[in-house]
């Protein structure tokens, strides 16, 4: 019942989110705030998994310009799939590399990579990736639907880079901001 209910609840956010009815209090939020926050939420998970969190910041603080709570959510996801689908063992990298106007932040895995085959389905609702023995992982495949509708409302792009076989890095890019 509580998956059904929080499905339910991500559909209507999509929705909310891409019909520009779902407000967000965009701010000035500092980079590793949001990291610290999103590692936090993924640990104990990672803990269970047997693999190890890491991050690469840059040296000095960078500020995004962004909902917290909905930057928060979309690393959350993007760090919850890695450990999804890592092998025991494994580490997994919020790395964020800032220019003047923007920072990506990214979030490696050392999975098995995403089939060639699925890739231009990867941010569609219900989506899932299945692993080489043809078994999904688990989850609604609402997650990276919503990560990319909270990306692009933030005024900022999403992907990933893959090569199957040697781990996935998926990515986003939002606006940057002097304080």
């Amino acid at each position: 019942a509580t998956r059904l209910i929080n499905m339910i609840n991500n559909l209507l956010n999509i929705d909310r989110i891409e019909s520009g009815g779902l407000e967000m209090f965009i701010e000035a939020v500092p980079l590793s705030e949001l990291i610290e926050s999103s590692l936090v939420a993924v640990v104990s998970l990672a803990e269970n998994r047997g693999i190890t969190l890491q991050q690469e910041l840059p040296g000095e603080e960078v500020y995004l310009l962004v909902d917290r709570d909905f930057a928060i959510q979309v690393l959350v996801n993007l760090l919850s799939n890695a450990l999804k689908f890592s092998p025991k063992g494994a580490a997994v990298t919020v790395q964020a590399e800032a220019t003047s106007s923007y920072v990506k932040v990214s979030v490696v895995d050392q999975g098995p990579g995403i089939a060639t085959e699925f890739r231009q389905r990867i941010f569609h609702r219900f989506e899932q990736a299945t692993i080489a023995d043809a078994r999904v992982k688990g989850g609604s495949g609402l997650g990276l639907a919503i990560s990319k509708s909270i990306v692009e409302q933030q005024g900022g792009t999403i992907g990933f880079d893959s090569e199957e076989g040697r781990g996935t890095t998926f990515w986003f890019t939002v606006k940057r901001v002097d304080v």
